[in-house]
């Protein structure tokens, strides 16, 4: 265990090292010693979105009223930190947020405490309290900033029931997600009245989403018939889609796969022939192994050299975002001349197609990563490479054929 006589006592050596602080009650914590005799605090931990290790800096050892962290300043933050891991998020993707300003820390409450209590103010501290708890907290903040934006420099007070309908009203085609801002904005007033915010003598006393009901949500059944799909393949180019997002729409049509695997899709994922996702990316938790066909390989040649598959510089996870693949479909559809579908319904419409093919339920569950007791052991699944293998190349070659013959070649 780290103490400060340890810590002032440690020397420089020839090259930088670390040194764990308790590893039982602070595991990760550690402080690196520089060549010059720099000492600086970090926090080592597995990302729960990948597992993969991430080191995030807290800051300098030091007087802390000179700016530097004390050890007793550094476990304080890192007990912050990791009851945001804890919670499911990723410390340092929040702790990037912070610095853009889109998310408070508790310090930060102090220099906005002059601020007015406006839905801006009740969403930041909101957002601050919930993402140490949830692991979904991004999510929730992307649609409370999304749907009440025009709405940031009221009073939070002042929202009324008709103001929240209106809302609700912009996404009436789109029920799932319609549900889903009335469930966050009513949680975000319910957490207000509950906490007394913005001060006891001044809280807020009344939900505007009080006897607002939420729309019954439908089970989707959205497939693509073959007309649909040869008029998708001819139109994607000329659509506003970029060539990223219509590679990866093309992508989850030919495998199958969820939008968001896709997006996330690692270049070390990829060998030769097979797409291996681990366990920790895939929704049920188990392993998949997806065999590419010429057309889905000729989609991840074009995409080599970058650590994300479908790299973007314009996201904080340097990958291609569902949200933003999904709003550019949403906006294409009428230039395309379809009727709404969404990247699942292209995931449904290759379990369709298996289905008409007829190809059995066990080797369906695999190409769709779908977990049933009859794939329960390891040996079973394996059983049912080969002809998933074959279901996957014969999907592709059709898929093929109807892009040909949609561009009249």
């Amino acid at each position: 265990m780290l103490t400060d006589m340890v810590i002032k006592n440690l020397p420089p050596k020839e090259v930088a090292y670390d040194l764990p602080d308790d590893r039982a009650t602070y595991p990760g914590l550690r402080l690196r010693i520089s060549p010059k005799g720099k000492k600086t605090w970090f926090y080592r931990y597995k990302n729960p979105a990948d597992g993969k290790t991430v080191k995030l800096t807290i800051g300098v050892y030091g007087q802390s009223k000179l700016g530097y962290l004390s050890l007793a300043d550094a476990r304080g933050e890192w007990t912050r930190l990791n009851q945001i891991r804890r919670g499911g998020g990723n410390p340092k993707e929040y702790e990037q947020e912070r610095t853009r300003g889109l998310v408070p820390s508790v310090d930060d409450v102090k220099e906005v405490a002059a601020e007015p209590n406006t839905v801006r103010k009740l969403v930041r501290a909101y957002v601050d309290k919930i993402a140490i708890n949830r692991k979904s907290w991004h999510v929730t903040k992307r649609i409370l900033n999304r749907e009440l934006d025009q709405y940031m420099d009221t009073p939070a007070c002042d929202v009324t029931k008709g103001d929240i309908r209106a809302i609700l009203d912009k996404l009436n085609d789109r029920p799932v997600m319609s549900n889903r801002t009335l469930a966050a904005i009513r949680a975000m007033y319910n957490w207000a009245i509950k906490n007394s915010w913005p001060s006891e003598d001044n809280a807020i006393e009344v939900n505007p989403c009080m006897l607002i009901d939420a729309n019954e949500e439908i089970s989707r059944d959205r497939t693509l018939s073959e007309a649909e799909l040869k008029t998708l393949l001819n139109g994607l180019p000329k659509s506003l889609l970029t060539d990223d997002q219509q590679d990866v729409l093309l992508f989850t049509l030919l495998t199958g796969c969820r939008i968001g695997e896709a997006c996330a899709m690692e270049s070390k994922e990829v060998h030769d022939t097979e797409w291996r996702l681990p366990g920790s990316k895939t929704k049920n938790g188990r392993s998949h192994t997806v065999y590419l066909s010429p057309p889905a390989k000729a989609i991840l040649k074009r995409h080599q050299g970058e650590t994300y598959v479908f790299h973007s510089n314009t996201t904080a996870q340097k990958h291609l975002r569902v949200d933003g693949v999904e709003k550019a479909l949403r906006l294409s559809l009428k230039g395309l001349k379809l009727e709404r579908f969404t990247p699942h319904d292209l995931r449904r419409t290759f379990a369709s197609w298996c289905g008409e093919k007829e190809i059995p339920e066990t080797v369906h569950d695999r190409l769709l990563n779908h977990y049933q007791k009859s794939l329960r052991k390891t040996y079973n699944t394996a059983r049912y490479n080969k002809p998933a293998k074959a279901a996957w190349l014969k999907w592709g070659r059709y898929i093929a054929m109807l892009r040909r013959t949609s561009s009249g070649r």
